[in-house]
């Protein structure tokens, strides 16, 4: 089952399962419908296309694909270090 036509435009929410990041499920909800249900991917950017999710669509009139909103960035580690370095770097007195 594909996406209903009828949803474009409205709000559905995401769902996931499972204790560990990226373990569980994806759920696709519009209300009290379950549109789709997918594994939660290991890979950063993977996609699951469901069978049939484009069926009924021209390519003709598909508009021109977006640019990402939003990238995931890696987490950055900062050294941790007393404001007294800071101090002692400035010549404040203490």
């Amino acid at each position: 089952m594909g996406f209903p036509l009828s949803l474009t435009s409205r709000t559905a929410s995401l769902r996931y399962s499972g204790v560990q990041p990226r373990a569980g499920l994806i759920e696709l909800w519009a209300g009290d419908r379950r549109l789709v249900v997918h594994a939660r991917s290991m890979t950063p950017g993977k996609r699951f296309p469901v069978p049939g999710q484009w069926a009924g669509l021209s390519t003709a009139d598909r508009p021109a694909p977006r640019e990402a909103m939003a990238v995931q960035l890696p987490i950055v580690e900062v050294e941790r270090r007393s404001l007294a370095v800071y101090d002692e770097a400035l010549g404040v007195a203490g």
